[in-house]
């Protein structure tokens, strides 16, 4: 894939999910941004914040090394 093909899919990525957020372009960002980089992500937050919604629709197609994990309070 070529520079310009990733740009062209983060681009129609960002749009995508931005669809479905309200106020996260930010977030929505720096996520991509990370996907993209080949970086490790730790999102945390209380329930309902979009962690999920911003996580699941920017793996990378084929991304093998992709969790989730919950810690929940005692």
């Amino acid at each position: 894939m070529t520079e310009r093909d990733e740009g062209v899919s983060l681009t129609a990525t960002y749009g995508r999910v931005a669809a479905h957020l309200v106020g996260r372009e930010r977030e929505l960002t720096l996520v991509l941004a990370a996907v993209a980089a080949g970086r490790d992500l730790i999102l945390e937050g209380p329930p309902g914040t979009s962690k999920s919604t911003l996580l699941r629709p920017s793996q990378p197609s084929g991304a093998s090394r992709w969790s989730s994990s919950r810690a929940t309070p005692t």
